[in-house]
Order: structure tokens, then sequence, then C-alpha cells
């Protein structure tokens, strides 16, 4: 177990045992929302965090509006039910904030089902605990052990790049079990750094701070990511026509070398080395054979992997120049998890 993974289990024991303590209202069945809220608001770091505790705020004050609404005017019966879910999932969707619909939904049947006989006190002590569940996630997620969105965000690019080379070094043989495993690690890699770029916007304005620097890294390293995906995926297409074999070998040659680069860049954080040296964008990239019997689709997708070769090699050659420096709070969250991981050490 690494000392991360601990640490985010001590945080959120944590704000569950303060959450229960704090319980409002009679606490055997009331404290269940707090300390769920205060489990599901403690993540990974402070801006998700938010996130979740927005998620959290809105879906119940929403549910629990229409779910209370709809009991008072209809009482419970079949279309009541039905009226309340419709109503509150197009409330939801109205607002632009992920997972709301499902919160939302949740607590307006629960709001309906299990307390018709006293629904506005359940509705108030719920949506009181949720409070509660939140405010004592939020204040443990900052105050123990912790850890920006902004880390997270220099922590995403560099797996991503790190993944994005072992995809570039697939083009050289296409379609193996290891390529594809490779190919859908950074396909789920590009979907962490989009929620560390969220995470990063929302935790900013919070602090008064700007994203932008964040936001631009992982713009790149998206642009790598993606584009690596896209030379792996063609030259498997083109790798199905003899005629193209010396293009796909071409192209293996250069992917080779920008893998090298996104590795080189991708490990320079974690070991604290150097920064790599910075290279001019590629010069000898691969053309299209002249001579070769190819059909449209063929002819435009060479024409597309020279392209994306073309954009990892532009953003490398910024990301190098930038080089992804380890934050303030990441040096301080290194320096922690490497005491962590050092007493059990010492007690040996």
């Amino acid at each position: 177990m690494d000392g991360q993974t601990l640490r985010l289990g001590l945080k959120v024991g944590l704000a569950v045992g303060l959450a229960y303590l704090l319980t409002y209202g009679e606490r055997s069945q009331y404290a269940l929302y707090a300390v769920l809220t205060a489990a599901l608001v403690v993540g990974e770091n402070f801006g998700e965090d938010l996130n979740q505790s927005v998620v959290r705020l809105v879906g119940t004050l929403l549910g629990a509006s229409v779910g209370v609404a709809a009991l008072a005017a209809f009482g419970v019966d079949v279309w009541c039910v039905v009226g309340a879910a419709v109503v509150t999932t197009v409330l939801s969707r109205l607002v632009k904030l992920d997972q709301l619909s499902r919160v939302a939904l949740a607590v307006c049947m629960v709001t309906l089902l299990l307390h018709p006989e006293r629904v506005a006190a359940y509705g108030f002590y719920r949506l009181v605990n949720t409070l509660i569940g939140a405010v004592i996630g939020l204040a443990v997620s900052l105050l123990v052990w912790p850890v920006r969105a902004e880390t997270a965000a220099t922590r995403a690019v560099a797996q991503l790049l790190d993944l994005a080379a072992d995809v570039l070094l697939a083009a050289r043989v296409p379609h193996t079990p290891a390529g594809d495993a490779a190919s859908d690690q950074t396909v789920q890699q590009l979907t962490k750094l989009f929620k560390a770029i969220r995470d990063a916007r929302r935790e900013s304005q919070v602090f008064r701070t700007t994203a932008t620097a964040t936001a631009e890294r992982a713009i790149l390293g998206g642009q790598v990511g993606l584009g690596a995906i896209a030379v792996a995926a063609g030259c498997e297409r083109l790798a199905q026509n003899p005629e193209a074999g010396p293009f796909v070998i071409a192209v293996a040659a250069v992917a080779e070398r920008l893998a090298d680069r996104a590795r080189a860049l991708a490990h320079a954080p974690e070991t604290g080395a150097d920064p790599p040296p910075v290279y001019e964008p590629l010069a000898d990239l691969p053309t299209p054979p002249a001579d070769a019997d190819l059909n449209a689709t063929e002819g435009v997708l060479m024409a597309g992997v020279i392209g994306e070769l073309r954009v990892i090699a532009a953003a490398l050659a910024v990301l190098e120049r930038v080089t992804i420096q380890t934050t303030t709070h990441e040096v301080i969250d290194q320096i922690k998890g490497a005491q962590a991981n050092d007493a059990p050490r010492g007690r040996e």
C-alpha cells in the first residue's frame, strides 16, 4: 500500500467519525446522511471534493424540495411518484453538474416513499445533515494532508505521457495485446486528465487563483495522448496493405523518437532529474509513397498520421520548454508521502 492510499483512507475515516459525532437530529436515523456525504466528499484532491460537495448539496435540496411538494399536493400514489421522478430528472439536467440527476432522484424517491408521514422534518434534517457532512469533508480535505487539484493535474499529465509513449512504440507492430491495452489505458487516463482540469478550475474559484497554466499543460498532454492513439490506429489500418509497409516503418521510427521524448518528460517530475533536453520540432517526417497502390481512404489516413505526428512533436516541444515542473503543493505532498513510507521502516 502506498502512502497516498493510506492517507486517503485515514482522511475518510476521520471525516466519517466527525460527521457521526456532529449529526443534527435523531442520531440513529439521520447520522447516515452526514456520514455518507462526508465519505463521498473526501476524494483525491480538494477540487474534486468541491465538485462532490456541490453535487450532494444541490441534489439533496432539489430532490427533497420536489419530493415534499409532490407529497403535499398529491399524496403517495403511482402517478405522484412517476411525475416527481420526471420533474426531478428534467430540473437536474438543466443544472450543469455531473451526476446531479442521480443524487436528486434518489433523494426525491426516498422522501416520497420512506417518510411520507413526516416529510417536512425529514427533508429539513436530510438537508442539514448533508450540509454538515459536506463541511466536515471539505475541512478534512483542506486541513489534513491536503492535495491540490493542480497537483493531481500535473500527475495526470505525466502518467498520460508515459502511456502515450507505450502507444507510440506499438505503432511498429500494430494490433498487439500490449498495444491494445496501452491504448485502452490511455483513453482512461484522458478521462482522468479532463476531470483534473475541471477540478483545478473549481478549486481556483475558491482560492482566487488561475488554473490557466495547469489547463495548458493538460491540453498539451491531451494532444500527445490523442495523437498517439490516432497514429497507432492509422498504422494498424495501413498495415493491412503491403504497399504501405515502408510508410508504416518510417512512421514507427519517428514515433519511437517521440516516445523517448514523452517518456523523458513523464519521469522527470517523479525522479527529480534534470529537465529533459529541448528538441526542435521534427523535420524528417515520412511522406506518402508516390508509386504505391493505395485507395483514397489509405491516402487520407497517411496524411492524417503525418499530421498527428506533427501535432505530437509540437506539443512535446512546448512541454519540453515549460517542463512539467512539480508545483509547490506537489513537492510538499511528495515529502509527506516519503515520510509516511519511511515511518514503518523506522519502527522495524
